[in-house]
Order: C-alpha cells, then sequence, then structure tokens
C-alpha cells in the first residue's frame, strides 16, 4: 500500500479529479507544488485516521487509494450539475 505523500504526489501529476476536489474545497490552489499537493492529501489522510472510528474505517475499507477515489468521485458529481453544498450535505 502507498503511503499518503506517495498517493499525494501521484495525485499532482495526474492533475485529475482528487486534484480538483481539493482545489474546490479549498485545500490547495490551482498553483499548488508538488509537495503542497502531497502535504495536503497526507493531512486530510491524518484527521481521517483520527476522527473515524475503527469500525467506520472497517466498514468503508478506508486507505489512502479509497480516500483518492472519493475524491474524485466529489469532483465528478460537480460536474454532473449537483452542487457543492448538497453533496456536503450528504457527507
Amino acid at each position: 500500500m502507498p503511503t499518503a505523500h506517495e498517493w499525494g504526489r501521484l495525485i499532482y501529476t495526474l492533475k485529475m479529479g482528487a486534484n480538483g476536489a481539493m482545489e474546490m474545497l479549498g485545500l490547495i490552489s490551482k498553483k499548488a507544488s508538488r509537495v503542497e499537493v502531497a502535504e495536503v492529501f497526507t493531512s486530510l489522510d491524518r484527521v481521517l485516521q483520527k476522527e473515524l472510528q475503527e469500525e467506520e474505517k472497517v466498514a468503508m475499507k478506508y486507505n489512502v487509494i479509497m480516500l483518492e477515489h472519493a475524491l474524485c468521485k466529489i469532483k465528478r458529481l460537480t460536474t454532473r450539475g449537483i452542487t457543492m453544498k448538497e453533496i456536503l450535505q450528504e457527507i
């Protein structure tokens, strides 16, 4: 399993859904560097690891790949006309 930092660097390289979602959420700027993207993704993972209960993490099979996938889905939903407000209400 890659580390959150390694996966964050990949997110920067691909510049796709997860990167866009972190921009939309105000976590990074459009001009964020590879280091910044990796650090923010790592921080997001760290917060979720701390805040989620163990049974929640097991139920959702939480890991960094699942986190990146969820960020991609957030970005995709907005391209289909669903507002960020609606998405955040459901989360």
